[in-house]
């Protein structure tokens, strides 16, 4: 049981969110229903809820009580804002239930909604002759090329003026969170008026639509904290909604002792249940608190239940991990881990492999594929998969339909429609992703295995390896001088050299303005977007990045590589004897259920901008998606690629950005900056393999004819890491880990 001070906030916010109480009434007879409350959030405004009591309104007016704002607790009995409500209440057990709903705002903000989408499409054709940044000294003659657009002016800022007006008498006062209607409203009468001021103010009015949205957004949440509900006998005295100044002051000497005894780190574990004590795990999370709660919430409700496992959950900072592993003080299983962390830590032996452990074959079944191969090393698995992100298109649907445009299935589509985006001054927002290219058209990042010969294997054996040790050989030069990769990485930096796409920019702030009207991010962005750009919902989507066509078959190729973050058994539970129950753990928590319920708790606690990114495709789905973006998002799933963690990996980012800016800023040929770094690139890869024991491509530069297989990211297990037998021994410690582990040795 998890006690609250108060309940609610902003918390409980959305329409249809309820809290309910159970109460008993000491006699029949008429009561006020006195909540010890606090709006203080919108101010100048009230919130409002409908009451049940047992399961039904008692009447009209109970489905829209008015909270007014305070920046203090009130104790006001329930009521519409005029009068005090009375409720004949029987003696026993009741259910009272508080529903939120908008009363009286729902009018206000369907209007004001519909504003915004008339002033957003104003702003649009404005830009589409002016340009983001128009010249306030230079005659647009908006008159004659835009009189539709001084007349929606004028009939928006009328309609806002009204809206205000209503507002006012409905909350009595002009609170500073109406203001922005007024802002807006001014503006726009400005505007129409005198066009020759409209090309000063064309950022401002920008700036106005954002804050049109937020205020439809804010408003449309209805935030209300409540403390306790009183019910008082109708003519006896009402609860005081403060305390006196010595109960204020004893408060405070109760709460400054308690904090010298809470551990604010450690959220708790259930250790004994009817006399037996459970085996107990460490789990260590860094995520966040809300995160943490849900979490610790789900493991007393659901797994320590079921499997007699107590669980201590840590809250720990982000950087915790290695030292305390190095002090071999660190947890038996760690939530929310990068897989290039994970791969570190796992070639210095400090994470447990699981490849052997039971049921792993049928664990796996719940993810993608790909989402296991950045947490495998020449066959040993290291994690499961938690999180698995990767990019696709998001376009605004209402500037593809005012130029009459379809969304870019292949890259020769998306070259067609460049020069009207030009046209029109818009943009479009790429990032620097040449593996697209490759994994478009079946060309990997590294170079496979080397493939077997009898000059192959003699050098294999001279260096103390033998033949079945092949597969090591796998990853030890990049492949990007193949002409595949050469080709793509081309078409990449073309992009920002030919087509003058921006090198960096704000995604949220441009998409939502529509001056970058199409654009490829991370799908994480999603919940951004539905936060931050709420004057432009539904007007928006996304979708498949472009493709590449087979001119054979005709089939399009989507392939887009994807990350994960996952969850890692560290060393520490092999220690503690506690590699089963850590197991057990790590299969329930990336199970449907358990990923399914966290995601929806945390998105009804924080809102869109909790979606949980799962990695578990049925728990996926069974979040609340739109049809339309869900079945874009499951497309996209079938048509993703996966880059191996190696070690010496992270140079691979760090040469091929410094190509990209030699072509960028220098004006070289993208595939001559890119040829120069690939000896360097390979070298540094040697590097790392010889410190972990790994065949490097030095030890075959003297056999003529070389080749390499294509690169296959599923082996089968080796036992060269297990035991931390692939360590040189004068670097390691009890940890395993080296003096160099605060280096990345990952592709970045």
């Amino acid at each position: 049981l998890q006690r609250l001070n108060t309940i609610g906030g902003e918390k409980w916010v959305n329409v249809g969110d309820w809290i309910q109480w159970a109460v008993e009434i000491p006699a029949n007879g008429w009561y006020y229903i006195v909540p010890r409350s606090k709006q203080a959030i919108y101010e100048g405004m009230y919130t409002s809820r409908e009451l049940r009591i047992d399961g039904e309104v008692p009447f009209a007016e109970a489905s829209s009580l008015r909270f007014n704002y305070s920046d203090t607790f009130r104790t006001d009995p329930l009521n519409d804002g005029k009068t005090n409500f009375m409720f004949y209440l029987t003696k026993g057990k009741h259910e009272i239930e508080l529903r939120v709903v908008l009363g009286d705002m729902a009018q206000v903000l369907r209007i004001v909604d519909n504003v915004m989408v008339e002033v957003n499409k104003i702003y649009m054709k404005i830009l589409m002759l002016t340009g983001p940044a128009p010249d306030e000294y230079r005659d647009y003659k908006f008159a004659s090329q835009l009189p539709d657009v001084l007349e929606a002016m004028k009939k928006q800022s009328n309609i806002l003026k009204n809206i205000y007006q209503k507002l006012e008498e409905i909350t009595g006062s002009a609170g500073s969170h109406s203001v922005t209607l007024n802002k807006v409203q001014f503006l726009l009468e400005r505007m129409y008026k005198d066009e020759d001021i409209i090309a000063a103010n064309f950022s401002t009015l920008k700036d106005y639509i954002s804050s049109l949205g937020t205020w439809i957004s804010e408003t449309s949440n209805q935030p209300l904290e409540v403390d306790y509900i009183e019910f008082a006998p109708v003519g006896n005295e009402l609860p005081k909604a403060e305390s006196n100044f010595f109960g204020n002051f004893f408060h405070e000497i109760k709460s400054f002792v308690a904090s010298f005894y809470t551990d604010y780190n450690n959220l708790g574990a259930k250790e004994l249940e009817d006399g037996k004590e459970y085996q107990s795990i460490t789990v260590w999370i860094s995520t966040g608190r809300d995160q943490a709660q849900i979490i610790r919430s789900m493991i007393k409700d659901e797994f320590t239940t079921q499997h007699e496992i107590a669980v201590n959950l840590e809250l720990v900072a982000g950087g915790a991990l290695l030292p305390s592993t190095l002090a071999g003080i660190g947890p038996d299983v760690a939530l929310s881990i990068g897989s290039g962390t994970i791969i570190n830590y796992a070639i210095r032996s400090a994470v447990v492999p699981i490849t052997g452990l039971s049921e792993f074959d049928e664990t796996t079944k719940r993810f993608h594929a790909t989402a296991m191969v950045p947490l495998t090393l020449y066959g040993e698995s290291y994690a499961l998969p938690e999180t698995q992100l990767f990019s696709m298109i998001f376009y605004r649907k209402d500037i593809f339909s005012e130029l009459d445009l379809t969304v870019p299935e292949t890259w020769d589509d998306l070259y067609d429609i460049i020069p009207i985006f030009e046209n029109n001054h818009l943009d479009m927002g790429f990032a620097h992703s040449y593996t697209m290219f490759m994994y478009q058209q079946e060309e990997r990042l590294y170079k496979g295995e080397l493939k077997l010969s009898d000059e192959v294997i003699k050098a294999l054996e001279d260096n103390g390896y033998k033949a079945d040790d092949i597969h090591l050989t796998s990853g030890m030069k990049i492949n990007l001088d193949s002409n595949v990769a050469l080709a793509g990485w081309k078409k990449m930096c073309e992009l920002f050299t030919m087509y003058g796409f921006p090198v960096t920019f704000n995604f949220a702030n441009r998409f939502k303005t529509g001056e970058m009207p199409l654009a490829m991010t991370s799908y994480s962005a999603y919940g951004q977007l539905t936060i931050f750009a709420p004057e432009i919902r539904g007007l928006w989507e996304f979708t498949l990045v472009p493709g590449t066509m087979d001119e054979e078959t005709g089939i399009v190729n989507h392939d887009i590589a994807s990350g994960v973050t996952g969850v890692m058994m560290m060393k520490g539970a092999v220690d503690h004897g506690n590699v089963e129950p850590a197991w057990t753990f790590m299969k329930w928590w990336t199970d449907t259920d358990a990923q399914a319920r966290y995601g929806n708790e945390l998105l009804a606690l924080l809102g869109a901008s909790g979606r949980h990114d799962t990695a578990n495709l049925d728990a996926l789905a069974r979040q609340p998606w739109p049809a339309s973006d869900y079945n874009s998002l499951r497309e996209q799933f079938q048509h993703l690629a996966a880059t191996p963690e190696l070690p010496g990996g992270y140079i691979i980012g760090r040469y091929t950005n410094f190509a990209f800016l030699a072509a960028y800023n220098d004006n070289e040929v993208p595939t001559e900056a890119l040829l120069k770094y690939i000896d360097a690139i390979n070298n540094e890869l040697s590097r790392k393999r010889e410190e972990f024991n790994l065949p490097t491509f030095q030890m075959f530069e003297h056999i003529e004819e070389l080749s390499f297989l294509p690169y296959e990211v599923k082996q089968d297990p080796q036992d060269y890491l297990k035991g931390g037998t692939g360590l040189p021994s004068e670097e390691k410690d009890d940890t395993g880990l080296s003096d160099e582990s605060k280096e990345t040795d990952t592709q970045e």
